[in-house]
């Protein structure tokens, strides 16, 4: 079992590191005439902050993790990739 949750760990760890590299690159390019107090950023910095949290308790539960844990973390990093994609059509 430590094995399995060692591997589910670090994919999970992998995953939050491919996602926040997209994500860093995405705030770079993001025009720096609105400020960090817009909307768009504030809301942008509170998904982020979500799915930080969410995948800090999927690490943390490992293999263990509730169907429920999973499903929040899935949907805090959709909604984080849906914000990079649309940052990629701007």
């Amino acid at each position: 079992m430590g094995m399995t949750t060692n591997r589910y760990t670090q994919a999970a760890r992998e995953d939050v590191q491919a996602l926040k590299e997209k994500w860093d690159d995405m705030r770079q390019h993001v025009p720096s005439d609105g400020g960090d107090d817009t909307p768009d950023s504030r809301i942008a910095d509170t998904v982020w902050q979500d799915f930080e949290a969410q995948s800090n308790t999927l690490r943390e539960a490992g293999s263990n993790a509730s169907d429920e844990t999973q499903s929040a973390y899935e949907a805090a990093r959709d909604k984080v990739a849906r914000i990079i994609e649309s940052d990629k059509s701007r």
